[in-house]
């Protein structure tokens, strides 16, 4: 037999998110709770403890390289040709 559409209760539980199993009603656990502030501890730790490692220096990555081209080799000497006879 089908379920009847209503309900004696006066106050039914919502179903409109039965299918989802951790949305129940906005209610968290306190373990819950306790692990999500046990990861973001963890998480804030190891991103100090890296940041404190990883030392960059300013002066060093502020420091430039001038770069140059290499000096133009002289120009060759001219070309003398003998002085060309009259006939």
């Amino acid at each position: 037999m089908a379920k009847p559409l209503r309900s004696a209760d006066p106050n039914p539980k919502s179903v409109q998110f039965s299918q989802f199993g951790v949305l129940d009603d906005g209610h968290r656990s306190k373990g819950a709770m306790v692990t999500s502030i046990v990861i973001n501890g963890l998480i804030l730790a190891a991103i100090l403890i890296i940041g404190t490692l990883i030392k960059t220096n300013p002066i060093m990555a502020k420091k430039l390289t001038e770069l140059t081209l290499p000096p133009q080799p002289p120009p060759p000497p001219p070309i003398r040709h003998p002085p060309v006879m009259p006939p």
